[in-house]
């Protein structure tokens, strides 16, 4: 007689280990032959980058974990003089962790003599940001052809 209080085992597993971790003991989405969908898109041209956001929620560790690796293999492809853009138009909610990458991002493209430029935030990102005082510290812009114009036009 099976217990119903209890969830049933398979394989000595409980069955709630499917769903809350869909693959076995040491093994990554990287390593385990299946297919992920990206969080970023990414376009690139000649003088810019631009990494659109897919996901609405940036603030589990894995997920800021996954972007912030990607975006800092990216500023090591960047020249001097390019410009990184990141567009928030899908975000809807960040965590402390990821701006503290983002100001790292920041100061490495800084010092590398190329920029970062956010664009898009949504309401709720941006107060984040103001409320982190972190809309002084980064260049935000409206949109993303508003960030790839105030650079035309020599606002650095």
């Amino acid at each position: 007689m099976v217990n119903r209080a209890e969830p049933e085992r398979t394989l000595g597993l409980l069955q709630a280990d499917f769903v809350l971790n869909p693959l076995p003991l040491g093994l990554d989405e990287r390593n385990s032959g299946m297919v992920s969908r990206s969080p970023l898109r990414i376009d690139r041209a000649k003088q810019h980058v631009v990494v659109r956001f897919l996901d609405r929620q940036l603030f589990e560790d894995t997920t800021v974990r996954s972007v912030t690796d990607q975006l800092l293999r990216l500023t090591e492809e960047i020249t001097a003089g390019s410009l990184l853009i990141l567009d928030f138009s899908e975000v809807h909610s960040v965590s402390s962790n990821l701006l503290g990458r983002l100001i790292l991002i920041h100061r490495r493209l800084e010092n590398a003599g190329s920029r970062l430029v956010l664009c898009d935030l949504t309401e709720d990102v941006a107060a984040i940001f103001r409320g982190a005082s972190l809309d002084r510290f980064f260049h935000i812009r409206h949109n993303r052809e508003e960030a790839l114009d105030s650079v035309l036009a020599g606002f650095w």
